[in-house]
């Protein structure tokens, strides 16, 4: 099974050095021997009274032939392109034409890891877009005590462990193997950095339902009453990292609010792009998309576990949270990004009817069933009548059998290659009725 697309070798120039060189050696042998046999028999010119006219003619005319080269080449290429014009192979841009290939880029994902001044982890935010034409998309609330599939540990570790050991690019990895997804791009975002970007639009209201209070790395204690607040760039160290002995999924749902209220207040504002403030050029440009569109929530689900001698509990995923990830996984991130060491079929998707309205329910059937696809294309011509899936393992037999059962019955066929561009091919034929 592959992890990414096969990649396309280099044409190799090895022949034409070779040649090069022996036209060389040619050239230089026959030199050799010409030179050997002037100088064997060589005599002494002697002119002729009738030639030394072309002394100053031939000079002449090599000049104007120089002179006349750029022209012929040109005039040659013209020729050599119109001599060609007939044979052009060009390949189709429009989805609907036959012979239509497109390669699938992966949703578009950033990772955004909450700290608090003293660079301690409090939370993290998964945003995925929907698409730079469409705009829209989802954040997804992750606490900071969740327990991620961290490399090296059986059972996982809560992220606070993941970014005091690792820091950023450790969260990244546990994340991306507990989703099944490696985010696109990541960053940290401290509450000085949020502030700047909330700054244009601060004032928007949140609600708190217990007093919050912190004390800053310079011993001051900032404080804020329960109620409805306004939250301001300078209160965001207080909203985002400290909740007293409330639990860490409550300052995960803080960090959800404050998202939420961000986006209202950028979707009110007249302000357009200069309603996100500056101090990371990234998220900007993420929530410049984002906000464009419908914006939605949701929380990584974890069953809350509270470990012996500790005072706050952690996130730990049961089997049924497991199940309920990988939906969203489905739902947020239908195309993944392949993280390092990840085993996932991948996928070619030929239209064979022309009809481009089938291929969604048959997309939608390959991401159930946790495939990756990477090659989206209508066959060379819209005849086919069967449809039709192609492997190359026998391991993925069982695999493929149930993928025929989700897209309503198709032909299979087992053609053993040692090195496929895709795990699976697969053909919609006139016969695929959308369920």
């Amino acid at each position: 099974m592959n992890s990414g697309p096969a990649a396309t070798p280099e044409g190799a120039d090895a022949s034409g050095a070779d040649s090069a060189a022996s036209i060389e050696q040619r050239v230089a042998a026959s030199e050799a021997t010409s030179t050997g046999r002037f100088l064997k028999g060589a005599r002494r010119r002697v002119s002729h009274p009738a030639a030394w006219p072309w002394r100053w003619i031939f000079p002449l005319l090599t000049l104007a032939c120089a002179a006349a080269l750029p022209f012929l080449a040109g005039a040659a290429a013209d020729a050599v392109l119109e001599g060609n014009a007939g044979q052009e192979v060009q390949t189709p841009t429009d989805p609907s034409e036959a012979g239509y290939v497109a390669f699938v880029e992966p949703t578009n994902t950033h990772l955004v890891i909450h700290v608090d001044d003293a660079d301690q982890l409090v939370g993290a935010s998964l945003i995925s877009l929907r698409g730079e034409d469409i705009g829209g998309g989802t954040i997804v609330g992750i606490p900071a005590a969740f327990v991620a599939a961290a490399p090296g540990v059986e059972n996982g570790e809560p992220l606070t462990v993941s970014y005091e050991t690792g820091k950023a690019d450790r969260v990244v990895e546990a994340l991306s193997r507990t989703l099944g997804s490696q985010p696109l791009t990541f960053e940290v975002l401290t509450p000085g950095l949020w502030g700047s970007l909330i700054s244009p639009v601060e004032g928007f209201e949140f609600s708190l339902i217990d007093d919050l209070s912190f004390t800053s790395a310079d011993g001051r204690t900032i404080s804020l009453d329960n109620g409805v607040v306004e939250v301001r760039a300078d209160e965001l160290l207080v909203l985002s990292s400290s909740l007293g002995n409330q639990p860490g999924i409550a300052r995960a749902r803080n960090i959800e609010k404050i998202w939420a209220g961000w986006v209202r207040a950028i979707q009110a504002s007249d302000l357009g792009v200069e309603a996100i403030g500056g101090g990371s050029d990234q998220l900007n440009s993420i929530m410049a998309n984002l906000t464009a569109g419908t914006v939605a929530q949701e929380a990584l689900p974890a069953t809350p576990f509270r470990p012996e001698g500790s005072a706050q509990p952690i996130y730990v995923p049961s089997d049924a949270d497991q199940e309920a990830i990988a939906a969203i996984r489905r739902r947020v991130i239908p195309h993944v990004k392949t993280y390092e060491g990840a085993v996932i079929r991948t996928v070619q998707l030929i239209n064979g009817t022309g009809d481009l309205t089938i291929n969604q329910p048959a997309i939608d059937h390959i991401i159930e069933n946790d495939a990756l696809i990477q090659v989206i294309s209508n066959a060379a011509t819209f005849n086919i009548e069967a449809t039709r899936i192609v492997y190359h393992d026998v391991a993925d037999e069982e695999f493929v059998t149930t993928l025929a059962d989700a897209l309503g019955g198709a032909e299979i066929e087992l053609f053993e290659v040692e090195s496929p561009d895709n795990d699976v091919v697969v053909t919609l034929g006139s016969d695929y009725r959308p369920r």
